[in-house]
């Protein structure tokens, strides 16, 4: 491994975590306020950032699957943010952007979490790698789906009643 891979790696790290954090706080404090526009901002910032350092680590693959969910996750998170930036003329506005940001959180977290499975030392218990981060993806992902849906509707009620 080259310095090159190193730092990418090594920054790729840090924003992973600065948008994990950032990500946290935007989902569990109050929404719409001026911190949650400006760590909204560090989130989104630090999760393209990230995405496209992941594009440039080859410690697997030349090109493979997990750079094409990281296309998916900038897309998601940049449909996120553009939705309030472009979109709030629409009706809907704010179910989309909670709809994007939401998603490109749980991805984050799935990711992070796959990560983690996949250093633990599993070997003897005859899983493969595939079935690690297959299994842990989807177990976060439905998880988060679960949350997002359950949020969905108060917030779809919340909107009717003002």
């Amino acid at each position: 491994m080259d310095i090159f891979e190193i730092t990418i790696g090594g920054f790729h790290t840090f924003l992973a975590v600065l948008a994990l954090i950032s990500g946290g706080y935007v989902v569990f404090k109050t929404k719409g306020t001026f911190f949650h526009k400006k760590v909204g901002y560090i989130y989104v910032s630090s999760m393209v950032f990230m995405n496209i350092t992941a594009l440039f680590t080859h410690v697997l693959f030349q090109f493979g699957p997990f750079h094409l969910l990281a296309i998916f996750s900038l897309l998601t998170v940049l449909f996120g943010i553009s939705v309030p930036l472009f979109f709030r003329h629409k009706a809907n506005w704010l179910q989309w952007h909670y709809s994007g940001m939401s998603w490109s959180y749980v991805g984050l977290w799935a990711a992070f979490v796959a990560e983690v499975v996949v250093r633990l030392p599993l070997e003897g218990l005859g899983v493969s790698f595939w079935q690690l981060v297959i299994g842990a993806s989807l177990l976060v992902t439905w998880l988060g789906g679960y949350c997002i849906k359950k949020h969905e509707i108060s917030l779809a009620q919340s909107i009717a009643n003002k």
